[in-house]
């Protein structure tokens, strides 16, 4: 196997996001008819490895230069062979992901709501702080809303929710570039420790 190993002056933070958009309309609006894609799977496909000396294994595909000049690194994970990577470098100021804004204040990573109307829906949320991201803890949020902006066309109510699993695996300094790596392994879905429940009742 061919590697090439990238150290790191300052930290890196890694992140692992799930994420589910469910949209539905007023005939599916009881959760036991949609509770079956409401739930989290047991396994998902991780395609980098974490090693005990703090280095991060990566294929050597992932871009190396997006990856140098950023500091938080978020991996979308796939309950198939389907795997995302997004990268920031948050110290230079607050970032935009899905319908969050991360912010750095020293070594802390804060998850902002960003609301917007077309993404999320009605009721209208305030932008504020939801939490902050911890090594080894395990956040999941989720929010939901309607949208009647399409009855203009003659369709009916929409119903939206998000769900989001923010899992932080720590900092770390060196990242290794592998021609080949054991990768999309099966892992157990993470236990979740804090639930952000910004969920409405819907009419």
């Amino acid at each position: 196997m061919v590697s090439n190993i990238l150290n790191f002056k300052y930290p890196k933070y890694l992140v692992e996001v799930f994420h589910k958009t469910i949209e539905y309309n007023k005939d599916q609006k009881s959760y036991e008819q949609r509770k079956a894609i409401s739930q989290w799977p047991n396994t998902y496909n991780r395609s980098f490895e974490s090693t005990k000396e703090g280095v991060i294994k990566v294929h050597q595909d992932i871009n190396s230069v997006a990856l140098k000049t950023s500091n938080l690194i978020i991996f979308h994970p796939g309950t198939d062979a389907v795997e995302s990577t997004s990268m920031f470098n948050i110290t230079r100021g607050q970032k935009s992901f899905e319908i969050f804004r991360f912010i750095q204040k020293g070594e802390a990573i804060e998850v902002h709501l960003m609301y917007d109307y077309f993404t999320i829906g009605e009721p209208k949320r305030d932008s504020y702080k939801l939490c902050n991201l911890k090594e080894k803890q395990v956040v999941e949020i989720k929010i939901n809303g309607k949208l009647d902006h399409t009855l203009s066309r003659g369709s009916a109510r929409l119903y939206k929710e998000r769900h989001y699993v923010f899992k932080s695996l720590g900092a770390f300094h060196s990242v290794e570039l592998c021609s080949k790596i054991k990768g999309f392994e099966k892992q157990k879905f993470p236990k979740i420790d804090k639930v952000v429940d910004l969920m409405k009742v819907l009419y």
